[in-house]
């Protein structure tokens, strides 16, 4: 990757900074509720993981149309496939959201 793309997502991954602070935060404190809750911590630090990994991959893909239009890839095809990753990620977004929702309120012992 070049140097001129990294600085275009360096605002990007300052400005989702804070999230990826409080994620990291949670999988600490799963990790340190392990013992007490091991189901729950688990399907929390998977969360906070995806949750993690799909802001991290946000900061990278936001990079990508310009490596298309370089490469000389046309609007339409770059729009389907930031449409798809989207949807990918969108669904990555949701399974995150429902691990942590289980671990949350599952019925604990």
């Amino acid at each position: 990757m070049e140097v001129n793309r990294l600085f275009t997502m360096a605002p990007a991954l300052l400005m989702t900074a804070p999230l990826l602070i409080i994620w990291l935060a949670g999988i600490g404190l799963a990790v340190a509720f392990r013992e007490r809750h091991p189901a729950a911590s688990m399907l929390a630090i998977v969360a906070f993981a995806m949750m993690f990994a799909n802001a991290i991959a946000g900061v990278y893909i936001s990079s990508l149309p310009m490596t298309w239009m370089d490469a000389g890839m046309g609007g339409d095809e770059i729009g389907l496939r930031l449409a798809a990753i989207g949807g990918a990620r969108t669904f990555a977004s949701v399974a995150a959201w429902a691990l942590l929702l289980v671990a949350l309120f599952k019925r604990r012992p």
